[in-house]
């Protein structure tokens, strides 16, 4: 489980922000959503407002950045650039990017960040906090050179050489690939523990659920079961491997005809029962999924193999604009799953962006469940939390968001800032 990610000079975020899942000590929904990791309370989703143009989805394309250059230091060459997006506006520019993440995995709590320039990686640390223990540092690189833990607890790198590191590439990295196992574990965590996907452009999460439904019966009856549970009409699924031919490609330039011709791609096809007269079920129809199904079907289905597959290893998934076609009640459906105990049973996180205020509840979810983002008038992003938000009573005093009151109201009418300055 994630306990925190920081980033700093990334795009619209100029200095850093912090999105931290450490629970705040109140009983809202009966202290559900979260989970227990040792001495710490993690939460189990997290819900980003703001305006467009606010930095939600740079916050969660950072994250992002950061899994995918962990993931491809190993492919990196020499003469490879690292993709530096820093912040421009401003006229005292910051010369490198900064990622950090806390997290949880069996029990044992690493921190691992670095920073990076468009050619090389500036500084780059690793610390490992065992149950019961201190947080160590483990190794942490600068321009001059690696220090390694003096008590040998990251003696897996002893023989590795710095010569042997390019300056574009992580020294975690590099380590793992020589076969040190606790930097796999760090390697294996942001590989196989998050998936980050669109609402809006959402191919691979669609792809995956097909290949699921494909090739694994029992989760392709997990993935029917959930929508069976939203109510969508949809009582059966069904997958078939088809080669593309000419037919399928009419109307496209015989460039890209060449291109996917002769390839090979997953036909879903869905089931719905038919009824007689006396409105019993009589028979079946077969649909094909992506002509037949609404569009909002279709954006569940996407993110239903992702959610199972979330859900089953207890790892973190980034939805930018979950609610985008789907109704609200199923959206907080969707929410009220990673909130459940007995239906997240791994831990699993979910974190999302948003417009849809009607999950701005207490039913839905928890006060410190909610983070807004705005800019401030050097058009820099800021993040922060509905816990720290002082509203003004008619008497003159302010107040924290209570867990009675209306929040969804008040964030509409302006009270907790972060929505857009509309002049009328």
């Amino acid at each position: 489980m994630i306990i925190e990610f920081s980033v700093e000079n990334e795009r619209s975020i100029r200095d850093k922000m912090t999105l931290s899942f450490q629970a705040s000590a109140i009983s809202d929904m009966s202290y559900a959503g979260v989970t227990v990791v040792g001495h710490r309370k993690l939460l189990n989703a997290m819900a980003i407002y703001g305006p467009n143009s606010s930095g939600k989805s740079n916050f969660l394309s950072a994250f992002a950045k950061m899994r995918r250059i962990v993931r491809h230091s190993v492919r990196m060459n020499a003469s490879d650039e690292l993709p530096f997006d820093p912040f421009l506006l401003s006229v005292n520019s910051k010369e490198y990017t900064t990622f950090e993440v806390e997290f949880v995995l069996d029990s044992k709590v690493y921190k691992y960040g670095f920073s990076f320039s468009r050619t090389k990686i500036i500084e780059e640390h690793l610390s490992l906090k065992m149950p019961t223990r201190s947080l160590k540092m483990l190794f942490k690189r600068t321009d001059t050179g690696v220090e390694l833990d003096k008590s040998g607890a990251f003696s897996e790198a002893n023989s590795v050489q710095i010569t042997q590191l390019n300056p574009n590439r992580l020294y975690l990295s590099l380590v793992g690939q020589l076969g040190g196992q606790i930097a796999n574990e760090v390697l294996n965590w942001f590989e196989k523990s998050i998936i980050i996907t669109s609402g809006v452009r959402d191919t691979p999460s669609s792809e995956y659920t097909k290949n699921l439904i494909l090739k694994d019966a029992a989760k392709k009856n997990d993935i029917v079961a959930l929508m069976k549970h939203l109510q969508l009409g949809v009582d059966d699924l069904s997958a078939e491997k088809i080669q593309i031919n000419e037919a399928d490609l009419d109307g496209l330039p015989n460039e890209l005809k060449n291109l996917v011709l002769g390839s090979s791609s997953i036909k879903i096809k869905s089931m719905h029962n038919m009824y007689n007269e006396s409105g019993e079920k009589e028979g079946k129809m077969e649909f094909d999924f992506f002509s037949r199904e609404s569009q909002g079907t279709q954006k569940i289905f996407n993110l239903s193999g992702p959610i199972l597959r979330i859900l089953e290893c207890g790892g973190i998934l980034c939805v930018d604009e979950l609610d985008a076609q789907i109704h609200p009640l199923l959206v907080a459906e969707l929410v009220r799953i990673f909130n459940e105990p007995n239906q997240n049973k791994r831990g699993a996180q979910l974190i999302f962006t948003t417009q849809n205020s009607s999950i701005l509840s207490a039913k839905v979810m928890r006060r410190d469940q909610f983070r807004f983002m705005e800019k401030n008038e050097c058009d820099e992003s800021r993040m922060f939390n509905l816990m720290d938000v002082q509203i003004l009573s008619e008497d003159g005093s302010s107040h924290a968001p209570r867990k009675d009151s209306n929040w969804e109201k008040s964030y509409l009418e302006g009270r907790f800032g972060a929505i857009p300055d509309i002049i009328v």
